[in-house]
């Protein structure tokens, strides 16, 4: 079902053709979900965000005006145009810029599309990342969700994360662990200043608590 799949593009239009099936889809979610990856590298917090809520079915009205009714505990393969065929909405393509038509969801339950999503919030959202014996901090968070918290566990020790997202909305200007300053180096991103990295067994010595504390300070 999933093994052959076409994609095209025809009077300014995308479409999905996958084992015989096809899609008058506006939006390929797998496809999103790398776009939002982008801004996340390039550092446009708002924009990352805005497009990790455009591929979340929880609330999505809220932030794509024309979408339809969606199941929030499905993960949908693409957002798909409500009209009776694709030569209907290649004919009413303006009333899809002016956002008059409606936008249901694809198929649900899809497969990988879920685990690249959830990836995408520990590794860009959260930043949190081991590469290489390096443990990589990389969050990119927008000014108004300063104060953030998020509770995960890493390698066996319970963590809360707490960011105080006040100068930038990425790169880390400091990081205490249970109360200690943490020295780090940064890596290099071409597109914007860098995320922080800090070897491994470093931290992992200090993690002793029940419930240990991490500030990242942006």
């Amino acid at each position: 079902f999933w093994f052959q799949k076409w994609v095209f593009r025809f009077g300014g239009y995308r479409w999905v053709v996958s084992g015989g099936l096809k899609l008058d889809s506006l939006m390929y979610i797998h496809e999103h979900i790398r776009y939002a990856e982008c801004q996340a590298i390039i550092g446009r917090a708002d924009a990352f965000v805005k497009a990790l809520r455009q591929a979340n079915p929880v609330d999505y009205r809220s932030i794509v005006k024309q979408g339809d009714i969606r199941q929030a505990n499905c993960y949908y393969s693409s957002s798909d145009v409500a009209s009776k065929s694709r030569y209907d909405a290649d004919e009413r393509y303006e009333e899809i810029n002016q956002e008059t038509l409606t936008l249901r969801g694809g198929w649900r339950v899809s497969s990988s599309g879920p685990g690249i999503y959830i990836t995408l919030i520990i590794t860009r959202y959260l930043g949190l990342r081991i590469e290489s014996g390096q443990v990589i901090f990389d969050p990119v968070i927008p000014k108004s969700m300063n104060g953030l918290m998020a509770s995960l566990d890493f390698r066996g020790h319970a963590l809360t994360l707490l960011y105080e997202v006040n100068k930038n909305e990425f790169s880390p200007k400091r990081i205490t662990v249970n109360g200690a300053l943490l020295p780090f180096e940064y890596e290099k991103n071409p597109y914007r200043s860098g995320e922080a990295k800090i070897d491994l067994n470093d931290i992992v010595s200090i993690l002793t608590k029940e419930n240990n504390m991490v500030i990242i300070e942006l």
